[in-house]
């Protein structure tokens, strides 16, 4: 089975909506922790100055427009300028970040400077095979421009930038690009079902990519209410559960476990009856 690299991006402007997501997410990560051998999860509540660089895949081409046309007024005015158009957003395969930068494709190898930004949220990691692969980033970008605030980020400090081939992002302090997390064997379609959840149930603008866009986002929510609580809670319920599953395996399963899929689990510990009926069809 090859590996996963598993992407995301999406814009939250509500910080009611953003605290409450940040707070399901810090429960999710608590499961986390004892698995890890370093600490593993990451507030960030900061206004973060010096050099400031943002990716273009942070965004779609249409919102990226957005956001230079309201660089034109003062009060929306976040200090986005572009820096480069043709930059080699690679990684130094020493430093074992994520290779994703350009997943969007060519047209997004931008880069852009900012003057005025803030980052709140929450990161979290999985331990996977990737060292330094591993962060699942709900990280949000704060500023004045309208098209920039809330959007979804992965945030490199002063020491991960040094990482980069880039010589431009070598020389920041931070630079801000898409979410992405390397997954092989482990978690990958647990990882489905939280970012479906998450989009849902919080993001409806949460774009994501494993081998394809939305896997399995269609069979799992397209007749769920969105704002039926009720079940957006049992099924956080679930995610948790099931997690806690994946670290210390699989109860009351004969057999192999490793040649089933994650679906296959939920359905042989009957975890299937607190999903809608229509799931079981």
């Amino acid at each position: 089975m090859p590996s996963a690299i598993v992407s995301w991006t999406g814009q939250c402007r509500d910080d009611l909506v953003r605290r409450e997501l940040c707070d399901k997410v810090a429960e999710i990560a608590k499961i986390s922790e004892p698995f890890l051998r370093e600490i593993g999860t990451k507030r960030f509540d900061q206004q973060i100055g010096g050099k400031i660089l943002l990716a273009g895949t942070t965004l779609e081409l249409e919102d990226l427009n957005r956001a230079l046309d309201a660089e034109k007024s003062p009060e929306t005015s976040a200090g986005l300028s572009p820096v480069s158009s043709a930059e080699d957003l690679a990684l130094d395969e020493s430093g074992r970040l994520v290779h994703t930068l350009r997943l969007s494709g060519p047209d997004y190898s931008s880069i852009f400077s900012l003057t005025d930004a803030a980052l709140w949220g929450i990161e979290f990691r999985l331990p996977t095979i990737y060292r330094d692969e591993d962060r699942v980033s709900f990280v949000f970008l704060l500023c004045p421009n309208p098209a920039l605030n809330g959007v979804i980020v992965q945030a490199e400090g002063k020491q991960q930038c040094k990482q980069f081939e880039s010589g431009i992002i070598r020389d920041a302090d931070w630079f801000l690009h898409n979410s992405s997390i390397h997954l092989r064997y482990r978690f990958e379609e647990w990882m489905d079902f939280l970012l479906g959840w998450i989009k849902h149930f919080y993001i409806p603008d949460l774009p994501y990519c494993r081998y394809d866009w939305l896997p399995n986002y269609e069979w799992l929510f397209s007749k769920t209410d969105p704002k039926d609580t009720r079940q957006r809670d049992r099924e956080f319920g679930i995610l948790k559960e099931t997690l806690q599953m994946e670290y210390r395996g699989w109860p009351h399963i004969r057999g192999d476990t490793s040649i089933m899929s994650f679906w296959q689990k939920l359905n042989a510990i009957g975890t299937w009856a607190r999903f809608p009926p229509r799931l079981l069809q």
